[in-house]
């Protein structure tokens, strides 16, 4: 109860940037990587607090009232965060939309937000229920009028609406309020080495919730970020340049840059002192290359947006155990259960289930039954996994995307891992697949690292050796395994995919196999 009440008396992102905009003016509060620009752009405390307070006035000044919902839809990362701040000084409910969608993608998640208005710096959309704003960076700071007045903010208020998807296509409105966004900042700083001379950064844009809450962690903290970090080519040079502390960065550009640079550059990370691959499930074999060619303090983590972090494992754990995320964070629990929600015998696989100081209780949209995912003060993502003796977690998968064939339970984690190991495999990913007999098997997809040659039977026998009649049934190599920004299999793709090969009549060898 301690910890909580110590949470309850947390000072937000948006209360502390006004407060270090008087304590701390000159120091650098916000760093905008400019690519191929010969300088990037920096923000003191000052400034980028000034900058909120023009948005503040500007949404205000085009009609933006509380009883509104605004989605920010901006390509630039610093126009998004200010806006995102200014709704949280207005009292106005916000959302955020990745720009990169497509029109008729953008249309329908406005509807089913009930947004009024949109601003946007890029092209703005036709408009149906709601009204495009058009602001740019640059015409924000050369807007004259400033609503200075300090925030105050009421705690139960709901300042911020996420929506997720989730696995079963539903959309799941996730809404945070002023008192949730600042317990969910306090509680992940403290479990984070600080001073005032740290420095984040996130190679996801911020358009999504969790690198979202990433920029916010500085913000409640204190100390310094780096926007724009999404090409792996400047990520040397950037992390040098400003001495990132605290780098989070998915699957796809870890591989990017190691594949890259090698262990050539490898004195660039030296300032790194956590380097968090997030996002998605990470193979041994990656953090072994990143180990090798990034910096030795790479964790690899577990959670989900609904309980923010829940578990990390620490480079230099004695007993790794291949599949494993971590240990439960100071302040969480982790708890593997059987259908009836009942604690498994350790080493037993089962559901997982968590439980944070911070999480969120509920979905927002009444569509949703709470119950599937929300009970008993837990929340139960979908997951399968098993405690090891020393209480490392290891994640199995999806609790949906299990697999029982021939009597056998086949997780999709298991296959991944031991194909992933093979040194010609990239990327690895393995789904179920549609079957006329056995109602569903084993499918996998995998590319290969640059250079590298591998004939699709000899990597089916190298499965077969090691997993049995758990290996996958369908196999086959592609130039790449689809994945989304973050890192997450995008697997109406991957379906596409296995059709496709199944279709072939260059693969009829394959779904004979299959078939058989």
């Amino acid at each position: 109860m301690e910890g909580d009440a110590l949470l309850d008396q947390a000072v937000g992102p948006l209360e502390n940037l006004a407060t270090l905009s008087i304590e701390r003016p000159k120091d650098v509060c916000v760093i905008d990587v400019q690519w191929g620009a010969s300088k990037d752009v920096s923000y003191t405390w000052s400034e980028f607090y000034d900058l909120v307070c023009r948005a503040d006035h500007f949404l205000r000044a085009q009609g933006c009232t509380p009883g509104d919902k605004i989605m920010l839809s901006c390509k630039s990362q610093v126009l998004t965060l200010v806006c995102a701040l200014a709704c949280m000084k207005a009292a106005i409910p916000f959302s955020l939309l990745s720009p990169h969608l497509r029109a008729p993608q953008k249309k329908s998640i406005l509807r089913e937000m009930g947004t009024r208005f949109c601003v946007s710096d890029c092209k703005p959309l036709a408009s149906l229920n709601w009204k495009s704003i058009e602001l740019t960076l640059k015409g924000l700071k050369a807007y004259n009028h400033i609503e200075r007045a300090r925030p105050h903010v009421e705690d139960a208020k709901i300042a911020f609406v996420a929506l997720g998807s989730g696995t079963t296509g539903k959309p799941k409105h996730m809404a945070f309020s002023y008192r949730d966004i600042a317990r969910r900042t306090a509680w992940r700083n403290s479990h984070l080495s600080l001073s005032d001379q740290s420095c984040a950064a996130s190679s996801v844009p911020i358009n999504f919730v969790s690198s979202f809450f990433r920029a916010l962690y500085p913000l409640a903290g204190g100390y310094a970020m780096v926007l724009g970090l999404s090409n792996a080519k400047y990520f040397p040079d950037v992390v040098e340049r400003y001495g990132i502390t605290h780098l989070a960065s998915p699957v796809l550009h870890m591989e990017q840059v190691a594949s890259r640079f090698g262990a050539t550059r490898k004195d660039s990370f030296a300032s790194v002192q956590e380097l968090s691959i997030a996002y998605s499930t990470v193979r041994e074999e990656l953090l072994q290359s990143v180990r090798d060619c990034i910096t030795q303090n790479v964790f690899n983590a577990y959670g989900s947006s609904e309980v923010s972090g829940a578990t990390r494992l620490p480079p230099h754990t004695v007993n790794q155990v291949k599949g494993s995320v971590g240990f439960s964070l100071p302040g969480a629990v982790v708890e593997v259960v059987d259908r009836d929600d009942q604690p498994v015998a350790q080493g037993d696989v089962g559901l997982v289930r968590l439980k944070t100081p911070c999480m969120l209780h509920a979905y927002a949209n009444p569509s949703i039954a709470d119950s599937a995912n929300f009970r008993d003060g837990w929340f139960y993502p979908g997951d399968i996994g098993r405690l090891t003796p020393d209480g490392q977690l290891v994640h199995l998968g999806r609790s949906d995307h299990m697999m029982i064939y021939n009597g056998i339970n086949i997780y999709p984690a298991e296959i991944e891992q031991v194909l992933g190991a093979h040194p010609a495999v990239k990327d690895v990913a393995v789904m179920p697949f549609a079957h006329k007999v056995h109602q569903e098997v084993p499918a996998c997809v995998v590319s290969l690292h640059a250079g590298q040659m591998l004939e699709e039977g000899a990597l089916r026998d190298y499965a077969r050796d090691r997993l049995g009649g758990a290996a996958p049934r369908l196999l086959f190599i592609a130039p790449e395994v689809p994945r989304s920004a973050q890192g997450k299999l995008v697997r109406p793709a991957v379906r596409e995919l296995f059709q496709a090969q199944i279709k072939s009549g260059t693969t009829a060898g394959r779904a004979q196999r299959l078939n058989g």
